[in-house]
């Protein structure tokens, strides 16, 4: 995937206390699977010094960003339904 945007609406969220999501202003490069670990996740040394958006979803809420920027979502308490879909490019096509 070249490019690629992901949303979430959030239809029912039983904590805003936990399973904030985060999002570095870093987006991947292929030369950080050096810093993979496990199936996921990166060792966190690949977004220091990078800003961070921090967020708690709410009920109704609209949420898009790009998934190339590093990110996770904390564990939650209770329950959280979300609707969630994701729209991209592949590379070499293009609408003329």
């Amino acid at each position: 995937m070249q490019e690629q945007l992901a949303w979430n609406l959030y239809l029912r969220v039983s904590d805003t206390k936990s399973g904030h999501t985060h999002i570095f202003d870093r987006q991947w490069r292929p030369a950080d699977d050096t810093l993979k670990e496990g199936i996921y996740g990166y060792n966190t040394s690949v977004v220091a010094n990078a800003e961070e958006a921090i967020f708690a979803p709410t009920v109704g809420e609209v949420v898009i960003f790009n998934t190339r920027n590093f990110h996770y979502v904390e564990p939650t308490e209770g329950e959280r339904v979300s609707f969630t879909s994701a729209i991209g490019q592949l590379p070499g096509w293009c609408v003329q």
